[in-house]
């Protein structure tokens, strides 16, 4: 079930790129992209773009699934970007590894490619797109940075990139009111949906003092005969919540304990959500997620590029209740699997991740010896496994849950390869180490290899203020800069 591209002039598509997100809009003779993706589907975003210069892109933040697509377009001798948008890497943490440093290796790429780089820490906008930098101490967390308002007035989309409960809860209402959709933050996360995202009359409802949701568990937001139901304590984490919704009741039960505000304010027709829900078992998106937007008070349908492929605004069709995406979940995790019967295949480093569940789901199959093609400039500039882990990660783990794969496991899957294929192929220990990639490959190759850890806590933590941003774009009028 796929919506189909539209003969219209204008029009917004949420690309199907699995666990990730990367969104084309056309707007007459003008294109803009918005993220591209962890660089396994950039010739789907090609094909998209269809030879057309893309006259603004923008980076939300420095995840791999969001930036990775984005540093191989930039360098790419068949894709022109006349400008890049992207938030400034000074809001962040620059120590060597991390999302912000990520940044600073793309803005690079694009200005040694005479491309136009426009840091932002503030609103702004280009074209038919709206962007914030909401935040307030730096440095600000590795999910957060830039989000954006496209479209015009009555048909505008908001996108919100991986915002955390923190910012998703600065962000100007002017900015979300009246969206016509809204693209789940964090591929529909249950991370990025708490207590303090919950509309201050729903607290209330909830005998929960508003001034204190920072600190109430959302488990505590639960009605009594809800956490009854569903067998759990009001200290229960968000991953416990998740895991005991196992019914139709269960989820409505919980839904109508809670409400999301961002979504209330923008009061939208549609939520889209990017994401593969089999991807590290992640489940996105949540059961929790999907429960709290039912809860609220829009009436929108879900599309879910895993189910809906390609997502053409001008043209929805067929959207699903957010109940219905967790009653098909629900009727999926029930079916016995079938045994994987499939020959045994070798893999060497490579940019894609199989859509497999082992360990080697990392790692791409090949048939041939090993790729010396690679550049010396390449490896040069080859990520180090530290700077892999900070690079991949997209989704921080809830309390208790371990879906991150360590170091050693890595020495010990890759040092398992190289035994079974009897060559010098794949990845060894020490390169695993030192980044060096002695398979196929290049930079962006790396990035999207096994991280050290692929699920680490993302900490939103207070710091000593940064370095203000180069830029300030567009000075527009405080009372109506969120109109077109």
């Amino acid at each position: 079930m796929t919506t189909q591209r539209s003969d219209k002039r204008w029009d917004i598509v949420h690309i199907d790129v699995k666990q990730a997100s990367a969104t084309c809009i056309s707007d007459g003779d003008k294109t803009y992209l918005i993220d591209a993706d962890r660089a396994s589907h950039v010739d789907d975003i090609k094909s998209e773009l269809d030879g057309n210069t893309i006259d603004a892109a923008f980076i939300t933040h420095g995840h791999s699934d969001h930036i990775a697509g984005m540093k191989k377009l930039v360098k790419s001798d068949d894709v022109e970007i006349d400008r890049l948008y992207g938030p400034n890497e000074n809001l962040y943490d620059l120590s060597p590894g991390e999302p912000g440093e990520h940044l600073q290796q793309v803005y690079r790429a694009a200005e040694n490619r005479t491309t136009e780089v426009k840091r932002v820490d503030s609103f702004g906008q280009e074209g038919p797109v709206k962007y914030d930098v909401p935040h307030e101490d730096t440095p600000i967390a590795n999910n957060d940075g830039l989000v954006a308002r496209v479209g015009s007035r009555g048909n505008e989309t908001v996108i919100l990139g991986d915002s955390t409960p923190d910012q998703l809860a600065r962000i100007d209402d002017e900015f979300l009111r009246d969206a016509e959709t809204v693209v789940a933050p964090h591929h529909g996360s249950r991370n990025n949906f708490d207590t303090k995202n919950i509309p201050e009359q729903k607290l209330r409802e909830q005998e929960v003092d508003p001034a204190e949701a920072d600190e109430t568990p959302l488990a505590e937001i639960l009605s009594e005969d809800t956490r009854d139901q569903l067998g759990l304590s009001a200290d229960a984490d968000k991953k416990e919540i998740d895991d005991s919704i196992t019914t139709r009741e269960d989820f409505d039960a919980v839904a109508d304990d809670l409400s999301i505000d961002y979504l209330e304010q923008a009061d939208p027709d549609n939520f889209v959500v990017s994401s593969d829900p089999e991807h590290m078992d992640w489940g996105h998106p949540n059961k929790l997620t999907m429960a709290a937007v039912e809860g609220s008070d829009v009436n929108c349908d879900v599309y879910h590029t895993d189910r809906h492929g390609d997502i053409y605004e001008s043209s929805l069709s067929n959207g699903e209740t957010p109940g219905e995406v967790v009653e098909d979940r629900l009727s999926e995790e029930q079916t016995p699997e079938i045994e994987d019967t499939e020959e045994q295949i070798d893999y060497t480093g490579s940019e894609e991740r199989l859509e497999k569940g082992s360990p080697e789901a990392h790692l791409e199959p090949t048939t041939s010896g090993t790729d010396d093609s690679a550049t010396s400039e390449d490896k040069s500039q080859e990520l180090t496994m530290e700077e892999s882990r900070a690079y991949t990660n997209d989704n921080p783990a809830d309390e208790g849950e371990d879906d991150a794969l360590r170091v050693d496991d890595v020495q010990r899957q890759d040092k398992s390869i190289q035994e079974r294929k009897g060559t010098n192929e794949g990845i060894s220990a020490d390169d695993t180490q030192t980044g060096v990639n002695t398979g196929q490959g290049n930079e962006e190759d790396v990035n999207e290899g096994v991280s050290v850890d692929d699920a680490p806590n993302d900490v939103d933590t207070d710091g000593s203020s940064g370095e203000n941003a180069e830029e300030k774009d567009n000075d527009l009028n405080q009372s109506n800069r969120y109109l077109f």
